[in-house]
């Protein structure tokens, strides 16, 4: 039997007992369809979120808005919609407290959500308070003024050198600041400006070089974003209950314990995991990080690729925390070793191997761990899409929808049902196991695992 017919057949048998189906509606709300368009939520365009809608959705299937209180977590919170969305939810329905927590590796992402976060979920920043950040712009160079130490900002085709000293003169003005949320806000409307001021445009995984791309000033930009901030701030805005509470943590979501308070449970954990599909958000958020000063040099760039969930193989992880009792390992194996041997035999081989076990193994400390936190009676809803690796006959799936709901069963989970919200339309004849899936899970037992601590 050929690897990739065994491969078949192991999907299949993943599938019995699985109940999967497929939703239109959820389509446009797996893809952040309409985010643009919403206050806050269109700060900054991030293509790999989801819906600023999907809560609303969840609330229907779920039932949230009839709780008294929810405690509510994402471990992968990338820019911040799971808790934006659920402070405009929490304000349209008063009768809910609720408690929100978020936690993000990534430091410019934890910094984008953040300042998101904290404006939907208080009148803590008025439009007042951007004054000094609008002298900002203001800022001019001197012999003191650096670049970020970033060969992608030093490249002429990239990059007008005196458009970079402007950028870095806001950024240290802005740094010369007090600490607040309205810095934060100056610091998002800098970062973003990044890229539209370069010839760089980010497509998918990288950064592509478009000399064509219209020139747009450092200063013009900066403050046309804080303007688009500034209406959002001077616009009618609710808040959610004065009993709920909201964090965003620079943390690890594969050991959310180390940042959560010792005594959050939580009754609702949603985040989607980066896709094993080779993306290192590290590198395509890379501008924004420099730019902002998060990385001092290259060494500390590339310490924080290797913290990141192992979904790419573009670094060597090197130690990783795991999950260390014997049935989990078995059951790991047996869930990748028919993925490992269908893997194409070319130059790419051991890196998709790599590739695929660290992602499972990543994933099974975060269902373990996120169980442990949660309440007895807690729900979990993972958004995940499955990756195509290869080319033309030689190519194999990683079903992570399937791996996912397997492994739940193993870690404290019941998979209520898998739904089906989207496939690529021109890849999906091909292999239809090609999709966006919402997970849905139920707490069930709450089993206790060993876990074998990375050496720092």
């Amino acid at each position: 039997m050929s690897a990739l017919r065994n491969l078949e057949d192991h999907y299949e048998a993943l599938e019995r007992g699985l109940d999967i189906g497929s939703d239109a509606d959820y389509a446009t709300l797996v893809v952040p369809n309409g985010n643009h368009a919403q206050p806050i939520h269109r700060w900054f365009h991030f293509k790999e979120g989801y819906s600023c809608d999907l809560f609303d959705r969840l609330d229907r299937d779920l039932g949230l808005s009839e709780r008294s209180r929810l405690c509510l977590l994402d471990p992968f919170l990338g820019s911040g919609t799971t808790l934006l969305s659920a402070a405009h939810w929490a304000a349209r329905n008063s009768n809910v407290t609720l408690d929100a927590r978020g936690i993000e590796r990534n430091p410019f992402l934890h910094l984008l959500a953040r300042a998101k976060v904290e404006t939907a979920a208080s009148d803590q920043v008025t439009p007042e308070d951007l004054k000094p950040v609008f002298a900002c712009a203001h800022a001019k160079p001197s012999k003191l003024t650096e670049p970020p130490p970033l060969s992608t900002f030093k490249d002429s085709n990239y990059f007008d050198p005196d458009h970079v000293l402007r950028l870095a003169a806001i950024r240290d003005s802005l740094l010369h600041l007090p600490d607040s949320p309205a810095r934060r806000l100056g610091q998002l409307a800098l970062a973003g400006s990044a890229e539209p001021v370069s010839r760089l445009r980010r497509d998918g995984r990288t950064l592509r070089y478009a000399p064509t791309k219209p020139k747009v000033g450092p200063a013009a930009e900066f403050r046309r974003r804080l303007k688009i901030i500034q209406a959002d701030l001077e616009a009618e805005r609710g808040f959610p209950s004065q009993g709920s509470s909201f964090a965003v943590y620079a943390g690890d979501g594969r050991r959310p314990a180390r940042s959560l308070e010792c005594d959050f449970h939580a009754d609702l954990t949603v985040f989607s995991p980066p896709y094993p599909n080779n993306i290192d958000y590290t590198e395509v958020y890379k501008l924004e990080a420099w730019i902002l000063d998060l990385y001092g040099n290259a060494d500390e760039f590339r310490d924080q690729r290797r913290l990141t969930l192992r979904s790419h193989p573009s670094v060597l992880f090197g130690e990783t925390d795991r999950i260390t009792d014997p049935s989990i390992i078995t059951e790991i194996d047996r869930l990748i070793q028919p993925i490992e041997a269908a893997v194409p035999d070319d130059r790419y081989k051991s890196e998709r191997r790599r590739l695929i076990r660290g992602y499972v193994e990543d994933l099974a400390l975060t269902l373990a761990e996120v169980r442990r936190l949660s309440a007895d009676d807690a729900r979990c809803v993972i958004v995940v899409g499955n990756s195509l690796h290869g080319h033309g006959t030689a190519q194999v799936l990683v079903a992570a929808d399937l791996l996912i709901a397997s492994l739940a069963r193993q870690l404290g989970w019941q998979p209520n049902s898998l739904t089906v919200a989207r496939r690529p339309v021109r890849r999906s004849a091909a292999e239809p196991r090609l999709r966006e899936t919402l997970i849905f899970l139920e707490a069930a037992g709450k089993p206790s695992f060993d876990i074998a601590e990375a050496n720092p």
